[in-house]
């Protein structure tokens, strides 16, 4: 999948004991580079969402910078936040547990 602008990018997940996703570990946009690790709790995660941020899997390319490896897609819908759109809860595909 070749998504060129993304804001952010999740890189690992940490759901809780009901499955629902409680942080992520990712990297967000900030002008024309990316930021260190962030830790975002669910909150901070839907706020990205609700402000129209594109948000993305995958990993940074060791040594390099800026430059990732992107996987998929991430949506939110009915408070779902997935990398399938038909999912029935929080599920982030092929991203390893925090």
């Amino acid at each position: 999948m070749t998504i060129k602008k993304f804001d952010l990018l999740i890189d690992s997940v940490h759901y809780n004991a009901n499955g629902d996703i409680e942080f992520v570990r990712c990297f967000e946009r900030r002008g024309p580079s990316f930021s260190d690790n962030l830790i975002l709790n669910r909150n901070q995660l839907v706020g990205r969402f609700n402000e129209q941020k594109v948000v993305v899997t995958g990993t940074r390319e060791t040594y390099m910078g800026s430059t990732f490896v992107v996987q998929k897609l991430v949506t939110i819908k009915n408070g779902i936040i997935s990398t399938d759109p038909a999912s029935s809860k929080d599920m982030l595909q092929n991203i390893p547990l925090q």
